[in-house]
């Protein structure tokens, strides 16, 4: 569990620091298995929930950030 909010840390500190929107995709994924972890799943599961996450938040937002950045 730990792992995980070092995680959402690490990418919000980068996505502060560039404000480009290139990470906040992954800090969305951390906070997911962030929860999954605290709710008992498995590792295997809460990186399923890190890679689905992420890259659900960056396929559903992409287009957005494009036109906004």
């Amino acid at each position: 569990m730990v792992l995980w909010l070092v995680v959402v840390i690490v990418f919000l500190t980068v996505e502060v620091l560039t404000v480009t929107l290139t990470s906040i995709w992954f800090a969305a994924g951390g906070l997911i298995a962030l929860f999954v972890a605290m709710l008992g799943g498995d590792f295997a599961i809460q990186m399923i929930a890190f890679l689905i996450g992420s890259f659900g938040m960056f396929f559903a937002t992409k287009p957005w950030a494009d036109k906004v950045i």
